[in-house]
């Protein structure tokens, strides 16, 4: 039985010496609409990013890569 987004059903792991990239470029765009659905949502959303990349830089062993 075959893992979801994994063809092999075996978990993609990436080379831990390799550092992984992050695309942060359409945070402001992401951050501004949610502001236009709720006032202060885009604070509480750019918040949410920050402890999650956070969580990533100090335990990346617990972050797969996609």
């Amino acid at each position: 039985m075959s893992s979801r987004g994994s063809k092999s059903g075996r978990a993609c792991l990436r080379n831990r010496d390799t550092p992984g990239r992050l695309d942060t470029g359409g945070k402001l765009e992401a951050r501004a609409w949610y502001d236009n659905i709720r006032p202060q949502l885009g604070e509480r959303f750019a918040s949410a990013v920050e402890a999650t990349l956070q969580a990533v830089a100090q335990y990346p062993l617990q972050f797969p890569a996609v």
